[in-house]
């Protein structure tokens, strides 16, 4: 039983990095040309909110199991949003809009896991 879990957490863990990695040919070609069509800005937000509802529930439940992978994604997901804003020249509406909304959402997490 010990190797299926084993090879569920390899399996679980390798599909979320090919989820988190697959930006990274459309991120490149943004760079290279400046051009942000290829670039789905709700996908990014959303690959940054998903690993930071698993951060709140793994801090909440006290499961490193969680804590540790989806801090992982989490960063990568603001490194591309960082790079968007990079390439579309807007970091400043970035810390002044996102930055307070991801601050709430932990707040607010925190909050209805505390209930």
């Amino acid at each position: 039983m010990v190797d299926l879990d084993i090879a569920l957490a390899i399996l679980g863990t390798g599909s979320c990095a090919i989820l988190y990695l697959s930006p990274i040919p459309s991120i490149i070609k943004a760079i290279s040309t400046k051009d942000l069509q290829e670039i789905s800005y709700t996908f990014l937000i959303m690959t940054h909110i998903t690993p930071l509802t698993w951060i709140i529930y793994a801090i909440q439940s006290n499961n490193a199991n969680l804590l540790i992978p989806n801090s992982l994604n989490s960063s990568i997901a603001l490194i591309y949003i960082l790079i968007y804003h990079y390439v579309d020249r807007s970091l400043l509406s970035f810390s002044f809009k996102y930055v307070p909304c991801v601050l709430v959402c932990y707040l607010l997490g925190f909050y209805l896991f505390s209930l």
